[in-house]
């Protein structure tokens, strides 16, 4: 079931900036649009360009062939990945809001990775089947958790029960600070299965609020 939010119009603010500003099929102008709407005229809870390079690094280590997001929003990350993948890999993104993605895929397209990013709509567990179906037997090479913050840890354990985490797995997740996912982030610290490392930054768009970014391996 998908929840959609009640206004836009900030969104959609965003989406014609990208669309009259940034270069069509130049990823990288799609960013630099992005973040300067972010940092010069209206926050956007996108992972932003500071955050967005630590996310940046782990895809060039992993060169994934299968990658997956939680929390889509205007499609920022979504971009931000894709100019990193190979071209046969594939990127999974989940979101409850129909609304976000229809902004979303507009990004997306305007990037030139339309048919690079498939979209799936609802929450974690609902998804569940389609993702098994994209997949087959194998598990995801990073994993970006970015959505609702509560939902961090038992979204993990569902992606952990359903084998879409196995060895060499690596997890991403924006905003454990601020927000905060502080159920989280006591679980993967605390699990033997895990190698974690936390990267001490600020809250997308800002330089007052301080943030993190953990990323975590599965041995």
């Amino acid at each position: 079931m998908s929840s959609a939010p009640t206004n836009t119009e900030k969104e959609t603010r965003l989406l014609n900036e990208v669309l009259t500003k940034a270069t069509k099929g130049d990823a990288d102008s799609v960013i630099s649009v992005i973040d300067n709407f972010g940092w010069n005229q209206e926050w956007m809870m996108n992972v932003g360009d500071v955050k967005g390079k630590i996310y940046d690094e782990e895809l060039k280590k992993k060169k994934p062939k299968l990658a997956l997001e939680l929390g889509l929003y205007c499609g920022y990350s979504a971009v931000r990945a894709s100019r990193l993948l190979d071209a046969d890999a594939k990127l999974v993104s989940v979101d409850v809001s129909e609304d976000y993605a229809k902004i979303a895929r507009q990004v997306i397209e305007h990037a030139g990775f339309k048919d690079k990013v498939t979209i799936l709509i609802g929450n974690l567990e609902s998804q569940v089947s389609k993702i098994k179906e994209i997949l087959g037997e194998k598990p995801f090479d990073t994993i970006f958790l970015d959505h609702y913050k509560l939902a961090y840890l038992s979204d993990f354990k569902i992606l952990e029960q359903n084998g879409f985490i196995q060895p060499s797995t690596v997890i991403i997740a924006d905003n454990v600070i601020y927000p905060g996912a502080p159920d989280y982030l006591e679980y993967i610290r605390n699990n033997s299965n895990y190698t974690s490392t936390f990267h001490d930054t600020s809250l997308e768009y800002s330089n007052d609020q301080k943030d993190g970014v953990e990323v975590s391996v599965r041995k």
